[in-house]
């Protein structure tokens, strides 16, 4: 793989800008570099986000909506943005910060894969009223992101607020939220010294007896703060806040894109009956919101604590455009507030939110929210901008209001046909030369069964005591569109429906005992994504109520199938499926699109569906996006 580094030029652009490297230096407290692919202005271009935290009294002491000037973003192709204007989205006046986020386009001069980053000299200092850095006192800080221009892909998204508070001599434990538009599967785990200039991560020394801090791969952040130096041990001023620096960087599992956090963790001193605060069970809590472009979104955000003392709720980074009412930080028991924000076609894609609360003594409980910027199901408008509405949207696979209705009666012609032992749905994609600025061509998808004796009408079937039915509900291909024949990217993703009848038992029971395969075709290769009896595992939190995840080792390939949620149907489960193609060129050629669902079970499954819609997509038609619908009786 190749990946161009261009460095030592922040340095000589903020001298030449009159800022000065030492300007912003000490002042650093929270960064993330996030992009996103503007394929319909230039395959290479990107748009960046960029957010970054400092000390709020360097400059004066801002508001919310203040415009500040901070540190270049280097591109990764020997060019830099010079010095970003920075939007104040969060501050903290008791903490001393401000969190911003500056937008910046830029377009690459070729297809690759680049590293773009912040850097400068210095973090804050050690002793340094009111906080004293510990691990990394005043050494070189660096946030980067591994940009994969012309591919059209996305990487991790990701927020946390700039200082998280962990127990002294006690165990530090919380989730680092991250969401993926494309859905591919990401992995966590600390940033190296290259990528963020750490020489410690947190335990790694200063008398830490509990060890070092670690990330599990899906997230999980766990450090034992056992025996480690309080800025009282090493201060001559007493009652300074302890500070730990910390870099997680979220990467995709093939690596084609990450994203890194670099934020303190500060160390409290709580007692033991402490009370921590709490959510309010109205608020959504790591679930996902969804929002139309255009539309105002709002959110009720609430906490409170058992104990009879003030919270102080806070935020980390927020959308540019995004408010709260009140205004946050907020100081009351219980404490409440508003989340409104109108996003824009500007905003199409996933934001994590992350929102804290924090009682006297700095026990902290967080509360992430994904937000996805994507059709709404059920308004009667195309919210996204891509010409679909509502249920003929593919976001809506899997809505509610779009899913089959369990008692619909099946047509009178409907055969039932004799099925064989897989399950095939197959929907024609043509490519038919569209430039960049061309409307994506909408080409007819048609279903065809296995079945021995074809129903006359291909959009209901009746589904036997010992048949399975199999939906393809949504179906995305991107094709490589990299030049580096080293490194394909192609992307194969499929959302769909399993109806088992009877029971769910028997299909999980095989896929313990023999794994599981689906084949995918495209008229130019055909590729069996396997999974091994051992890599698939089945958890039933309620009975009837299976749920089945694979994943192999390599991190290619994974699935999860669990129940359709609310009273649609009691044998009706949701099945996705991602999968990293290495061998999808483009531009995509029309022939069609087959997934076939097969186990070791012997007993057979049919094909259900009706005619869809393939969305072509993409300059040099790298992407497909096909839909189909279907009843279940």
């Amino acid at each position: 793989m190749r990946i161009r580094f261009a460095v030592g030029l922040v340095s000589l652009i903020g001298m030449i800008a009159g800022l000065g490297e030492s300007a912003l230096a000490t002042h650093f407290r929270f960064g993330r570099v996030d992009w996103r692919p503007l394929m319909s202005t230039d395959p290479n271009a990107v748009e960046f986000e960029v957010t970054l935290g400092y000390r709020r009294s360097y400059f004066g002491a801002p508001d919310l909506g203040a415009m500040l000037t901070v540190d270049p973003l280097n591109y990764g192709d020997g060019s830099s943005s010079g010095f970003l204007q920075m939007e104040v989205t969060s501050l903290s006046q008791d903490e001393d910060w401000v969190v911003g986020t500056a937008k910046v386009v830029h377009t690459y001069p070729s297809a690759d894969q680049y590293i773009a980053a912040v850097d400068n000299l210095s973090r804050t200092r050690d002793c340094d009223s009111p906080n004293s850095h510990i691990n990394n006192p005043q050494l070189g800080y660096r946030v980067e992101t591994a940009v994969d221009a012309g591919s059209g892909n996305t990487p991790p998204n990701s927020s946390l607020p700039p200082v998280i508070r962990c127990p002294q001599d006690g165990l530090c434990l919380f989730e680092v939220p991250a969401a993926d538009l494309d859905g591919d599967p990401l992995d966590f785990r600390l940033s190296t010294f290259v990528e963020s200039s750490l020489v410690n991560q947190p335990g790694e020394s200063d008398s830490c007896t509990g060890g070092a801090a670690t990330v599990s791969s899906s997230g999980l952040f766990m450090w034992d703060t056992t025996g480690c130096d309080l800025a009282d041990d090493i201060c001559s001023e007493q009652g300074l806040n302890t500070f730990y620096s910390t870099q997680v960087t979220i990467e995709e599992s093939q690596g084609d894109a990450k994203t890194a956090l670099d934020f303190f963790i500060e160390l409290v001193d709580c007692p033991p009956d402490n009370a921590v605060p709490v959510f309010d069970s109205a608020t959504p809590c790591g679930q996902v919101v969804t929002a139309g472009a255009g539309s105002q979104l709002t959110i009720a955000v609430g906490a409170s604590d058992a104990d009879v003392e003030n919270l102080i709720l806070g935020s980390g980074a927020l959308p540019i455009g995004s408010a709260t009412s009140p205004l946050l930080p907020l100081i009351a028991n219980p404490v409440s507030t508003s989340f409104v924000w109108t996003p824009t076609m500007d905003d199409l894609g996933q934001h994590v939110v992350v929102f804290s609360a924090q009682d006297t003594c700095g026990a902290q409980v967080l509360c992430g929210i994904t937000i996805d910027v994507s059709e709404i199901c059920d308004n009667g408008t195309d919210d996204d901008g891509d010409s679909l509405i509502d249920c003929d949207d593919p976001d809506c696979a899997t809505a509610p209001e779009c899913l089959p209705d369990p008692t619909a009666t099946p047509t009178p012609e409907a055969a039932m046909p004799t099925a064989t032992a897989t399950a095939t749905a197959t929907a024609t994609a043509t490519s038919t030369g569209i430039a960049p600025t061309e409307t994506p061509t909408q080409v007819a998808a048609t279903p065809t069964s296995t079945a021995t004796n074809t129903p006359a009408n291909s959009a209901t079937a009746t589904v036997g005591p010992s048949e399975r039915a199999f939906i393809l509900r949504k179906l995305k291909l991107k094709g490589n569109t990299s030049t580096n024949p080293e490194r394909p990217n192609g992307l194969t993703t499929i959302h769909g429906l399993v109806d088992v009848n009877p029971p769910y038992q028997g299909l999980s029971q095989a896929i313990e005992a023999g794994g599981l395969t689906i084949l995918v075709e495209n008229g130019i290769v055909a590729e069996s994504l396997i999974w091994s009896a051992s890599e698939c595992e089945v958890d039933e939190p309620r009975p009837g109520k299976r749920k089945i995840r694979c994943k192999t080792a390599d991190g290619r390939l994974s699935l999860k199938m669990k129940p359709v949620s609310g009273n649609i149907g009691p044998n009706l489960f949701k099945l996705r499926v991602t999968a990293r193609r290495m061998d999808l060129p483009v531009p995509l050629t029309a022939v069609p699109i087959t997934v076939t669902l097969d186990t070791t079970d012997p007993d057979p499954s049919d094909t259900i569906g009706e005619t869809g819609t393939c969305l072509v997509r993409g300059g040099s038609q790298h992407k497909v996006l096909c839909q189909e619908k279907g009843i279940i009786d």
